[in-house]
């Protein structure tokens, strides 16, 4: 879980720092694995009140999220759901080259790298029912980062969401009820927004 200015950046690796009251927070790929299927739900979250720019930036990335959600359907190509992506945060002067992720499901273990389809301005993949994706949309500026994802499966109709999770910046004046000191550990019940 990244904090503070490491909320800039997707992918860390460890550290034993603490986490500080009135610090951001994010919360990055954080997995569920039911019957061999591997499922993963991103949140971020901000431990005092956020920058302007950054609750602009979390509403663009939601409006961009239900949009491409909302595009799925069988017989539409990977590109084309990024696509939907791309133009909802360009009307915002936001960029993000990179895909906006990947295949998910049953490539788990050993891991859960993507070896087919992938949500990107490059993959003509055609969507077909049962195929299951995470679509994990982020943007990481200068000092902070805002992560929103949901995993889902292509239907006959649209897609079907494994998780039932609000999609928002959260906002909290105090992480933990703490007196004195760093909060050390940090947990979201996500099991309990499972389907």
């Amino acid at each position: 879980m990244e904090q503070a200015k490491k909320t800039s950046t997707p992918h860390l690796t460890w550290t034993d720092d603490s986490y500080q009251h009135e610090q951001a927070l994010t919360w990055s790929s954080l997995p569920a694995v039911i019957a061999i299927t591997a499922l993963w739900l991103a949140v971020s979250i901000w431990a005092s009140p956020p920058p302007q720019e950054l609750k602009d930036t979390a509403q663009v990335v939601v409006e961009g999220l239900n949009a491409a959600l909302s595009a799925v359907k069988p017989g539409i190509t990977c590109e084309e759901v990024e696509l939907v992506w791309r133009k909802i945060i360009s009307k915002a002067d936001l960029e993000k080259e990179s895909r906006i992720r990947y295949s998910i499901g049953l490539n788990y273990p050993p891991d859960w790298c993507e070896h087919t389809a992938s949500l990107r301005s490059s993959d003509e993949t055609v969507l077909e029912p049962n195929m299951t994706f995470h679509m994990i949309l982020g943007m990481w500026i200068d000092n902070w980062g805002f992560v929103c994802s949901e995993s889902f499966r292509v239907t006959k109709t649209g897609c079907e969401l494994f998780a039932r999770f609000p999609r928002k910046l959260f906002v909290k004046s105090r992480m933990l009820d703490i007196e004195n000191g760093p909060v050390h550990n940090i947990s979201l019940p996500l099991i309990m927004c499972l389907q």
